[in-house]
């Protein structure tokens, strides 16, 4: 069984507001830094202990997916607050990008078109240029190989 406790502080780490010894089935939270949380990622904090607990591991991107499959669309704004919160309480970069990608994912899943334009383009082809792009580029670079002509000729 899955025990909570609250502690006014952490001693060895002050900015972290939980943590969790999943074998003994004990979440802790540190006040101090808990308190300062806004309401949301206070429920993720919770929830992303509990991640740990329930898959019996320390690997932080599952634990955040457990909250994000706790929390997601059950609020407004539950998937970019998910990502704010991630964003905020995480140290590795590698982490705050998976969970800007879970989000997404999880927005296509429920229907966002946008959600799924972005998923369909994250191979980069967005940022490959159109035929069309490509044939002004060529024009403007020529345009300015003309003008440059006529200066330098003068």
């Amino acid at each position: 069984m899955l025990k909570v406790v609250y502690k006014p502080h952490f001693n060895d780490s002050p900015t972290n507001p939980a943590r969790c010894f999943y074998k003994e089935g004990i979440i802790e939270i540190n006040r101090s830094a808990y308190d300062l949380l806004t309401p949301y990622q206070q429920k993720f904090v919770l929830q992303h202990e509990i991640g740990h607990y329930v898959n019996q591991n320390r690997n932080e991107i599952e634990a955040d997916r457990y909250a994000l499959s706790k929390l997601a669309l059950k609020e407004p704004n539950s998937l970019y607050n998910y990502a704010k919160s991630v964003e905020r309480i995480a140290k590795q970069p590698t982490r705050i990008q998976q969970a800007k990608i879970d989000a997404v994912k999880k927005a296509a899943e429920d229907g966002s078109e946008y959600a799924r334009s972005l998923l369909a383009n994250a191979d980069g082809s967005e940022c490959k240029p159109s035929k069309n792009n490509l044939l002004i580029l060529i024009i403007v670079i020529t345009l300015i190989i003309v003008l440059l002509w006529k200066i330098l000729k003068k």
